[in-house]
């Protein structure tokens, strides 16, 4: 329910507690960016909880005019696992905006400076986006669901999937504790004990690691 008043908030700026909220917490900012602020109200607190927890994670930018999309810290890869950027950020670069990645004047993308900066499958991805440029903000939209629209129950499937997926990760950390803790415990060759660790962290050098 947190997120869809979230949601709410960051799409219908005639509302009256959209403009409440911003007047009082982000005037010169939008949702998305704004802080906790000075003495804030618990209900402020906890919709900023919710857009940590679910909006932050499930939603995602439609590139419009790339000015409002940071380039590496914002979701906007569509085919992307957690839509982010992987590629890490070069030194002494200057790109910090979608926007910097787009020839304005013909509307097109920047093809050679993308392959220069990014990893060559998120460049193609990149490459593949539609590219009209129109001259329309860039638009956060609900990657949770095949419409782009947000609903309460396209936010629980979110959520439940999360939560099994988060579940399963934490049994098997668990189980690999137990397994290191007994390995280590075997009375062998230390190079034999750090062979096996080796072989079940699949840290060995064989083919599969190096191509």
């Amino acid at each position: 329910m947190l997120s869809k008043q979230g949601w709410r908030i960051m799409h219908n700026d005639d509302l009256l507690i959209s403009q409440c909220l911003k007047a009082r917490y982000f005037p010169r900012s939008n949702f998305l960016k704004a802080s906790t602020g000075y003495c804030p109200s618990y209900t402020w607190r906890i919709i900023l909880q919710a857009r940590v927890d679910v909006i932050e994670k499930a939603g995602i930018w439609r590139v419009g005019d790339g000015r409002l999309i940071n380039v590496w810290e914002d979701n906007w890869l569509p085919y992307q696992n957690g839509h982010k950027i992987w590629s890490p950020k070069p030194p002494n670069c200057d790109i910090m905006f979608v926007s910097d990645l787009i020839h304005h004047d013909i509307r097109c993308w920047n093809a050679p400076l993308i392959n220069e900066i990014f990893l060559p499958f998120e460049a193609q991805q990149i490459l593949q986006l539609p590219n009209s440029f129109s001259q329309s903000q860039d638009d956060f939209v609900w990657g949770a669901s095949r419409l782009a629209t947000f609903s309460m129950k396209s936010s629980y499937h979110f959520l439940k999937a999360r939560r099994e997926a988060e579940g399963s990760h934490s049994s098997m950390q668990d189980n690999n504790h137990k397994v290191w803790k007994k390995l280590w415990k075997i009375k062998s060759i230390p190079r034999h004990i750090h062979l096996s660790w080796s072989i079940l962290h699949e840290k060995l050098p064989v083919k599969n690691e190096l191509f």
